[in-house]
């Protein structure tokens, strides 16, 4: 019997989905975006695998890239054949000018290989050296060029440039390849491209050769007018105020070159060294009393050391590339002046001979 005073309602519907919130359509469009970025990712992993513009995985035979990875190409082809080369220039990028060949007949004894990295510094040099020491080749005789720049206090520098090779550091192989893949340098992808199939190559790192990188696009313009390239590259600056004040030498940049030095002569390796040449277009950031007290240091460190620094033989623009980088024309002048005097210096009085003066 039912109650009057209350009667039952009957069930309520379920309410009706709003407009809009049917969740097929957002799942679909979850996925495309999902498969999308998947995709993107996939693209962008396998053109930076591919185009390799470190110089890093090689599965291409792609001309050399602007920026490669200079320390892991030139340790892999030295570690992989250990008894060729058993001496070798070391530096900056100041050191492409030197010519294994060029030196032969002064040091028939040794297989030169130039083993200068562009804008490497003291302790990347010995650790570069260590780790070629410990894969078994001989290093019986160096050539250090020294440059201003490496002890200053540097700007930012692109790190997978400079990365040491996972043998130098003891990193995994599988993290230092991991490292290159995942981050996609884009103006470098696009700049390896573009040199690729450019219609002739405008430089080349010729890590199985002679270990020099050559400019030979630069060569190519400064060969078709002298005197145009010039006034492009390496025009007569006026004299103007040079900045005042301290040098801002870079922490620990000399104690690195301490202990290069004390590695060598615990190796018994022959060690030349000399300071490069400073063109006077090259100095006009530089605090007016950076060469002259760079120079001093580095005799304190190193008696024996050759200062080119500011020696007029080596200055004129006509032998230069800018104001940085010269031609082999000055890097032979400097052999001859380390070499020359006695072809067959031996530990002992190699620091005698490259004593000379200003």
């Amino acid at each position: 019997m039912v109650d009057a005073r209350h009667p039952v309602s009957p069930p309520c519907p379920p309410p009706a989905p709003a407009a809009g919130r049917d969740p097929a359509p957002a799942r679909r469009w979850s996925r495309y975006l999902v498969t999308a970025l998947a995709l993107w990712t996939g693209l962008l992993l396998t053109l930076n695998l591919l185009v390799d513009p470190f110089q890093v995985f090689g599965l291409l035979p792609l001309r050399d890239s602007y920026g490669p990875n200079e320390m892991l190409n030139k340790y892999r082809h030295l570690a992989a054949q250990p008894t060729r080369h058993d001496a070798f220039f070391i530096g900056s990028s100041r050191m492409g000018a030197f010519d294994p060949a060029h030196v032969a007949a002064l040091r028939p004894e040794r297989r030169y290989y130039n083993l200068g990295v562009l804008g490497s510094r003291p302790a990347e040099q010995l650790a570069l050296l260590q780790a070629l020491h410990t894969a078994g080749v001989t290093i019986r005789e160096v050539v250090v060029g020294l440059e201003l720049y490496p002890f200053l206090t540097p700007p930012p520098r692109d790190a997978l440039t400079y990365r040491l090779p996972p043998e130098v550091t003891g990193e995994s192989r599988l993290s230092f390849h991991l490292a290159y893949l995942w981050q996609v340098d884009y103006p470098r992808l696009v700049s390896r491209l573009i040199h690729q199939f450019h219609a002739a190559p405008q430089m080349h790192f010729d890590f199985t050769g002679s270990g020099r990188y050559l400019l030979t696009g630069l060569e190519r313009e400064r060969a078709a007018d002298p005197q145009a390239y010039q006034q492009r590259y390496v025009p007569d600056l006026p004299e103007s105020p040079r900045p005042a004040g301290p040098p801002p030498w870079r922490a620990d940049a000399f104690a690195e070159l301490t202990r290069l030095r004390d590695w060598l002569q615990a190796q018994g390796t022959t060690a030349w060294y000399f300071i490069h040449p400073f063109h006077p277009g090259d100095l006009t950031n530089v605090p007016v009393s950076a060469p002259a007290e760079f120079v001093r240091q580095l005799r304190a460190l190193l008696p024996a050391v050759h200062d080119f620094s500011r020696d007029a033989r080596f200055l004129s623009s006509r032998d230069y590339y800018d104001y940085k980088h010269y031609t082999s024309v000055v890097a032979d002048g400097i052999l001859h002046a380390l070499f020359a005097a006695s072809p067959t210096a031996s530990p002992s009085d190699s620091a005698a001979l490259a004593g000379g003066g200003d």
